[in-house]
């Protein structure tokens, strides 16, 4: 996204960090000693207006432990996983399409043209498609299971959204399995975080 290629129109930027997710311990030795290792800035295209374009900068964090250099990441719930539109963005176009029988081409002009949005029909195309799955899968979720014997035995279940590991994670996190760890914040917020395997060694 070049911002400094807009001209014809005002820029309103909206901020988030993920600085306000620092983790309380390390997820691997509970040290409460730690610290930003790196940060990066990506801006995600937001609903404008014809005269406003609107983004959304989010400043990413990838936290390291002091003591044992483990590094890892808290997935921020407000901004979309591996993305360049906002929430705001992707739930217009989901219900353009498919509430209101509108064309993904439409929606594509609709959206550069009204919104200032830069998004192609290839896009949409995929997030048509994770949605038609997405409901088949909860169409076969809400299918009523068949009875059987008690076992005895109590388990848990849980639906957890998938997500795409970036090429410079995979540089860090190399043969070890990917898990996300669960875990409250002092501050009351529930988050997620994606161990990447120690600190590269200089």
């Amino acid at each position: 996204m070049d911002l400094n290629e807009i001209t014809d129109a005002d820029i309103e930027i909206k901020q988030i960090s993920d600085r306000e997710l620092r983790p309380d311990t390390c997820i691997a030795c509970g040290n409460e000693d730690v610290k930003i290792a790196t940060h990066s800035i990506h801006d995600l295209w937001d609903l404008g207006s014809p005269g406003i374009v609107r983004v959304l900068r989010h400043e990413q964090i990838r936290w390291e432990c002091k003591k044992c250099h483990e590094q890892f990441t808290v997935f921020n719930m407000a901004v979309p996983f591996n993305s360049s539109y906002t929430s705001e963005v992707i739930k217009y176009t989901l219900e353009r399409v498919l509430k209101n029988g509108d064309s993904m081409s439409r929606v594509a002009k609709d959206l550069n043209e009204l919104h200032h949005v830069k998004i192609d029909v290839s896009t949409i195309s995929k997030w048509m498609e994770k949605e038609r799955d997405k409901t088949k899968n909860d169409q076969q979720g809400n299918e009523k299971p068949t009875k059987l014997p008690a076992s005895g035995v109590v388990t848990m279940d849980g639906t957890f959204k998938s997500v795409d590991i970036k090429k410079k994670d995979l540089e860090i996190v190399g043969d070890q399995p990917f898990s996300l760890h669960l875990t409250r914040l002092k501050n009351g917020k529930l988050v997620a975080i994606l161990p990447l395997g120690k600190a590269k060694t200089k």
